[in-house]
């Protein structure tokens, strides 16, 4: 299928309802995306991609590294990692976001689960979120890495 910006794009989540708001936001934009309803944490796809993207996926810790591991895997040879999530310290100095630390991340601990993938990227970021009583921060573990040709 043809995209918008040239990319095939494959999403996956296992939330019917999650599904349907990407779904619908998709279609606003115009953008065809390939969905799958499965559980991140058994998925595992039959080819790999230029681009694997892990946004704000909240799970317990032994979880997560496991899937970070796995879809380090997803990555092609020449293509890139980004992990963008709530990192553990916006739990007490942030804004928003799960009150556990335990689904929060840690750049390091991302890292170290991206076996086979170089960093380019490895930070906590600050990102402005506007609430009613003005901007605040939120802080998120942001992590590129690309798996060499």
């Amino acid at each position: 299928m043809a995209r918008r910006q040239g990319w095939q794009v494959t999403g996956v989540d296992f939330s019917p309802a999650g599904l349907d708001k990407a779904r619908r936001l998709a279609a606003d934009h115009d953008v065809d995306v390939e969905w799958v309803e499965a559980d991140v944490t058994a998925y595992q796809p039959s080819e790999t991609f230029d681009l694997v993207l892990v946004a704000y996926l909240q799970l317990s810790t032994p979880q997560r590294v496991e899937v970070l591991r796995r879809a380090a895997g997803w990555v092609a040879p020449g293509g890139t990692m980004l992990v963008v999530a709530h990192d553990r310290s916006n739990v007490t100095e942030g804004h928003g976001g799960p009150p556990s630390p335990e689904v929060c991340y840690d750049v390091d601990e991302t890292v170290a689960a991206l076996e086979g993938l170089t960093p380019s990227v490895a930070e906590v970021a600050r990102r402005p979120v506007q609430t009613d009583e003005g901007e605040r921060v939120a802080l998120d573990t942001v992590v590129v890495a690309t798996r060499r040709s």
